[in-house]
């Protein structure tokens, strides 16, 4: 144990060292205004003051508040995660608006409900369960008139009545909150609705409306900044290009040049090897380059660094396919192979193949699985040999070099060959029996066969995914997917974050506080719905992963009421505090975040997809889009068509006003 402690101290000096060499090449007085750099410092000396603690006492501290520290470096190191953050931290005043009316119809409709329930009934009649976790005696809950009541166990007290409608306006617990009063009066069934419908249809999609509505002002702002330091970036390069070329001619720097004075094509590119490129993107440039004249203004260079973000056509074209005219027999069959239809047609084989197994599974499961002369083994291997005919064909017809610059083609074949190698040894070991035998047994008592089938069935039905370039608006939808997950890495960053933090301060909370039984039989002896009935023995706290769970769980909000009861039981009803503070960060705004990601990204998407198809069908050349619909989107590219480019004036007025750099001809 001193071991990772010391260890974790070295860590931290590590990343203190780091934070004062970045301080010392950025200058302090970047420093004194840079609060992430201040904030690292504050964190790293009160680690290691933490970890110096834990020395001191031998380790024999429970609490180590570093841990919970830790998701700090991560955020600190990524742009991106900085720059969610800071929207979320200007956003949340606008979120805590909202949020305050979401507590504040919470708080009336809690004492509403205090009020209008509950209605006496005749004592002696038992306990009443209220389907959360919560079943009292017949003398738990007494009216003033001394009759027992059945609303009592959900609005017996304040926080008993807060916390069932706060479980309400997830729905965990619709309709067992509404259904004692609704069994005593049916008119008791509004108060429910019109709750829902302020509560979880106006609030919540309000809460909703203003994440996404910040979040697009503010990383739309962001995006404007940062292209402006892109331009400005450019600029400075091309304006110290123009003074060294001055320099070289020697010509005295205190005569006024024209802005639209030119730099000689050899000066960039004599720069050009210089610079820390890739070779692909160096190549890009200096193809660029070969297409302007000799003197290139600073809008020209602007279009070749624009050039270095996007793939050349060389890479994006597709090979063409190598026909075959001399042989009219291969020339018709490759025509044949190449067309549209065949690759419907061969969609059409691996839906009916699904079919066919669905068909087997609903009707003889039992038999497909473990029968040795079960109809869908010998379909699997008649369809598997048409599947190696069908792409050995059409690699022959479209050539290898277009066949692999396919990436739909190479996925559709890596899980083919893996189809191909499990029936090889499927039929190896059971083919006698499948094929020969002419009595029906089990394959055998041994895990392999039962693995095999199932694996090569799963296989056949992952075929299905070669189904989504065929479908358009389904293929635009898989694709909007694939950039959300890509865009959602420092969303996802922050989201991690805050588990790791919730779960580290939940295992300091709650570690050891729930105790399974040694006989985990007897759940029948506990009430219906809680936390013991339902045998959630393996959620708890007692170690990283299983908290972990227990967030997914809260975030999920199905049958999260049943935790804060259990907590609220064991522990402490403040406990109640932790799991609804999670509920807020991780719910409301993370799950809004992603909802206004989810939109931007399949919004745009959509809107280019319109465009286009609107170009093709009035036949118009004219239309041209900076990315394909097909192409991975960026952040920065989401935001771009909506962020204006920096004016010249501006440009010139920050280079003059640069502190670090000074230009006389400007």
């Amino acid at each position: 144990m001193g071991g990772t402690v010391w260890s974790a101290a070295s860590c931290r000096v590590a990343l203190s060292d780091g934070a004062s060499a970045r301080a010392a090449s950025e200058g302090w007085k970047r420093v004194k205004t840079s609060k992430w750099i201040i904030a690292a410092y504050i964190v790293c000396m009160f680690s290691i003051s933490d970890c110096l603690v834990s020395v001191f006492l031998q380790c024999s501290n429970k609490v180590r508040v570093r841990r919970m520290l830790r998701p700090f470096f991560v955020i600190q190191r990524s742009t991106m995660m900085k720059k969610v953050w800071n929207c979320l931290r200007r956003t949340f005043p606008d979120i805590a608006s909202v949020l305050l009316l979401l507590l504040a119809h919470l708080y009336f409709f809690t004492l509403f409900g205090m009020l209008l329930f509950p209605t006496p009934r005749l004592p002696g009649a038992g306990a009443v369960s209220n389907g959360t976790g919560h079943s009292l005696p017949d003398n738990s809950s007494i009216s003033s008139s001394g009759n027992q009541t059945i609303e009592d166990e959900y609005f017996r007290s304040f926080n008993t009545s807060f916390i069932s409608l706060l479980v309400l306006l997830t729905t965990a617990n619709n309709p067992d909150v509404m259904m004692p009063a609704y069994k005593e009066n049916r008119f008791s069934a509004l108060y429910f609705i019109v709750f829902l419908m302020i509560g979880l249809y106006c609030l919540m999609n309000m809460l909703t409306a203003v994440i996404y509505n910040q979040f697009r002002g503010y990383f739309k702002a962001s995006m404007t900044s940062s292209l402006f330091r892109r331009r400005l970036g450019i600029r400075a390069a091309f304006e110290m290009l123009r003074n060294r070329q001055l320099l070289l001619e020697r010509v005295s720097v205190s005569v006024q040049i024209q802005s639209d004075t030119g730099v000689p094509k050899q000066a960039v590119l004599s720069t050009l090897p210089k610079v820390r490129i890739s070779e692909a993107a160096r190549c890009r440039v200096q193809s660029a380059l070969s297409s302007f004249p000799e003197y290139i203004t600073s809008d020209q260079l602007q279009e070749i660094f624009d050039s270095y973000n996007k793939k050349s056509s060389a890479d994006s074209q597709v090979p063409p396919i190598p026909w075959l005219p001399e042989n009219t027999v291969l020339f018709k069959l490759q025509r044949i192979l190449v067309h549209p239809m065949f690759g419907y047609f061969g969609c059409g084989v691996v839906l009916s193949n699904v079919i066919a197994i669905s068909v087997l599974f609903s009707t003889q499961y039992d038999k497909s699985l473990e029968s040795s002369h079960s109809a869908i083994h010998m379909m699997n291997v008649c369809f598997a040999c048409y599947y190696v005919l069908e792409k050995m064909l059409l690699m022959w017809a479209n050539g290898k070099k277009r066949f692999i610059k396919s990436k739909a083609e190479l996925f559709d074949t890596v899980i083919l060959f893996a189809l191909v190698i499990l029936e090889v040894v499927f039929l190896s070991r059971y083919g006698s029996e499948v094929f020969l035998s002419t009595s029906s047994s089990s394959l055998d008592s041994t895990h392999l066969a039962w693995q095999l089938v199932k694996t090569i069935n799963l296989l056949i039905i992952l075929r299905l995914i070669r189904l989504l370039p065929q479908i358009q608006r389904m293929y635009l939808v898989v694709i909007s997917m694939l950039d959300i997950a890509r865009n959602l890495a420092p969303f996802g960053g922050l989201l991690l974050a805050l588990y790791y933090l919730f779960a580290i301060l939940g295992m300091e909370l709650f570690e050891g506080k729930i105790v399974a039984p040694s006989n985990t039989t007897g759940e029948s002896e506990y009430s219906c719905g809680t936390y013991e009935q339902l045998g959630y023995w393996a959620n708890n706290f007692d170690d990283f992963a299983a908290a972990l769970v227990v967030l997914w769980n809260i975030m999920v909000v199905n049958n999260w009421h049943v935790f804060l009861d259990v907590y609220s039981r064991k522990v402490s009803p403040w406990s109640q505090l932790y799991f609804i503070v999670f509920w807020i960060l991780s719910v409301i705004v993370s799950v809004n975040l992603f909802t206004a990601i989810i939109l931007e990204n399949f919004i745009m998407r959509w809107d280019r997809h319109q465009l286009r198809l609107r170009a093709l069908k009035d036949r118009s050349t004219s239309f041209t889009s900076t990315y394909s619909t097909t192409n991975p989107l960026s952040v920065h590219e989401m935001f771009r068509p909506d962020v204006e480019e920096p004016s010249e004036d501006e440009l010139l007025a920050e280079l003059q006003n640069n502190e670090y750099i000074y230009f006389q001809n400007l």
